[in-house]
């Protein structure tokens, strides 16, 4: 990475320059409230597969009973 002179560099000691458009963005953002963790868990991991519907399993009919 080549820099063509220092005021390529962000002068940090002369500030960001800000639009009006950022302004108005940034009050925005800050008047919405912080979403928690908390309160939305599923967005911290993926949900469980749902269970087998258990009319869908195999039976046992037509064969012997089972005995012990």
């Amino acid at each position: 990475m080549n820099l063509s002179s220092r005021s390529d560099l962000l002068d940090l000691e002369e500030g960001v320059v800000v639009t009006p458009e950022d302004v108005r963005a940034l009050r925005r953002l800050r008047q919405r409230p912080l979403r928690s963790l908390l309160d939305h868990p599923e967005s911290l991991a993926p949900a469980w597969p749902a269970p087998p519907d258990p009319s869908k399993r195999p039976t046992a009919a037509g064969r012997r009973p089972f005995e012990l």
